[in-house]
């Protein structure tokens, strides 16, 4: 599952209909994505199994490339 533009209520909102549709999460990938500064939503830890880099839409292609290239944060 990759929701787009979700809040943490909604995102738990979701989290709990694929859990009563599938009985658990185990094995079910969820994405979220940062905001264009590479912050993490505060709800990531939450539930997201992955977390996918944001750019602007006219992004520079060095920033792009030294995210690749350095990985993700600590």
């Amino acid at each position: 599952m990759f929701p787009i533009d979700v809040d943490e209520a909604s995102f738990h909102q979701m989290l709990e209909t694929v859990v009563g549709e599938r009985g658990s999460l185990d094995g079910f990938d969820v994405a979220l994505r940062t905001d264009y500064d590479g912050v993490a939503p505060t709800f990531a830890d939450q539930g997201a199994t992955w977390l996918l880099r944001a750019f602007r839409p006219v992004a520079e292609h060095k920033k792009v490339f030294a995210a690749v290239v350095h990985g993700p944060p600590d």
